[in-house]
């Protein structure tokens, strides 16, 4: 990630954040990432191969390389006028051979801005980061479910550490419950009691 120039100088508790939201995807050759005048919410984080940059008509603009981004302004666009002038892409993003692209996904953040609406997005499994397009050699393919496993594991720790604290804290609640119990048991009794027999008055 340091290698990308715009998050070179980043801290790296911002550069964890932003790489536990990062998606990866690979691409055929010839395959369109985007087109021109789809609704901006990626960002494109080119980590191998070759991306051309197309214009409305289909003319090659530019090139992008490894390390080379795209979309930026998707997620970073500021509000107002400019920011829904930006909202839709103004060029189309075309692979040229086969590579790893990674994906910045700015869904949260468009929501946040109320620029898109929940349902107006198609449902993505975010254990499943990783597509194939027929066309990886084994070894790649070792490497890609090596990849979606490491992601499982981080995801299981991160939800044992989350069910442990919990329990931790209701264990400790619990607890602290009881003893307050056991210390007011006959004074409960007794208030008990007396509002029994006030009743029956």
């Amino acid at each position: 990630m340091r290698r990308v120039k715009l998050f070179s100088e980043c801290e790296p508790s911002l550069l964890y954040e932003l790489v536990i939201r990062f998606q990866m995807k690979m691409f055929a050759p010839n395959d369109f990432l985007c087109r021109s005048g789809d609704l901006a919410k990626e960002m494109f984080v080119l980590k191998r191969g070759i991306l051309e940059i197309l214009t409305e008509e289909g003319e090659v603009y530019s090139q992008l390389s490894k390390g080379g981004i795209f979309g930026e302004m998707s997620i970073l666009k500021p509000i107002g006028s400019l920011g829904r002038l930006l909202s839709r892409r103004r060029y189309s993003l075309r692979s040229v051979e086969q590579r790893k692209a990674l994906i910045k996904r700015g869904i949260s953040l468009l929501i946040e801005n109320n620029e898109i609406k929940p349902e107006q997005l198609s449902p993505t499994d975010k254990f499943a980061p990783l597509e194939l397009s027929g066309t990886e050699s084994v070894n790649e393919i070792f490497k890609l479910l090596k990849g979606t496993l490491d992601i499982l594991d981080t995801e299981l720790d991160s939800l044992y550490v989350s069910f442990a604290d919990s329990s931790s804290t209701l264990k400790k609640q619990m607890t602290t419950l009881e003893s307050f119990y056991l210390e007011n048991r006959q004074l409960f009794k007794n208030t008990f009691l007396t509002s029994k027999r006030f009743c029956r008055r």
